[in-house]
């Protein structure tokens, strides 16, 4: 069986204990930072190891901008349905709320429509103390990101690996950014440096997406905004905003494989 405890909330954050059907108690902590993007953070320790900074705000921090550090209020709502109970997280500023299924885990990212766009079911530690994550996907929904990618822009049936590896085929990547969107406008960003995977159903089928880090302290951000564009703005405003590059940047580009100055393509 599996459980959600020991909840508990501030005027800006709210806590829970979640244990799984393998014994594993995760220690959660969700906030609303004021950009469209609800705050999931988990750890196998307690309710003092959560970090307010991640990779998200220190690439910011580097960009030299600001990031949300601000605390939006939350307003919590318990039902209790039998044989379930909910609780159901809002806060101000945005109509995309938040409902966890206390009885087996299920946490549901809602947009203003109240559609469903992200979900969370399971919550795991490996073997080798990763954090795993779960969640249901339908079997319409495409999922872009992750990067650069070599193969199908729509990450399904796809094991990707977000960590940088020579790219002599489809699997790896000189540029992998832990953010992706569902074409309906649901969304996720990692928001660690930690190397890890994430696995997407088969195309036209119902199943599951899977996250693995090697981490102790997971950090995620996910979005429901109902557009991708809307999901891009938000992972940019916690992020940075990238400037336009010199125009010497942007010029002839060649491979260093096998360059051919004479052709048009830069290759032979």
């Amino acid at each position: 069986n599996t459980s959600v405890t020991d909840f508990r909330y501030t005027r800006s954050q709210a806590y829970f204990t979640y244990v799984n059907q393998y014994g594993h108690t995760l220690y959660n902590r969700i906030t609303y930072n004021g950009a469209n993007g609800w705050r999931l953070q988990t750890n196998t320790k307690d309710y003092n190891h959560f970090k307010d900074i991640g990779a998200g705000q220190s690439l910011a921090m580097y960009m030299d901008e600001g990031f949300y550090d601000v605390e939006i209020p939350l307003t919590i709502t318990y039902t209790e349905d039998e044989p379930t109970s909910n609780i159901m997280i809002a806060a101000e500023g945005t109509d995309s709320t938040v409902s966890i299924a206390c009885n087996s885990l299920s946490i549901d990212f809602y947009n203003a429509k109240d559609e469903s766009l992200f979900n969370v079911s399971t919550m795991m530690i490996s073997r080798e103390n990763e954090i795993i994550l779960t969640g249901k996907m339908n079997a319409t929904d495409a999922v872009y990101g992750g990067g650069e990618s070599f193969g199908d822009s729509n990450r399904r049936g796809q094991d990707v690996s977000l960590y940088i590896s020579d790219a002599y085929d489809a699997s790896g990547t000189y540029v992998a950014i832990p953010l992706f969107s569902t074409s309906r406008g649901g969304g996720i960003f990692v928001n660690k440096y930690d190397p890890m995977t994430m696995k997407f159903p088969q195309k036209g089928r119902e199943g599951s997406w899977a996250l693995t880090v090697d981490t102790e302290i997971l950090d995620c951000y996910f979005y429901a905004t109902g557009n991708i564009a809307d999901v891009l703005q938000a992972y940019t405003d916690l992020t940075g905003h990238a400037s336009l590059p010199e125009e010497w940047a942007q010029g002839y580009l060649v491979c260093r494989y096998a360059p051919d100055f004479n052709s048009l393509t830069g290759t032979s």
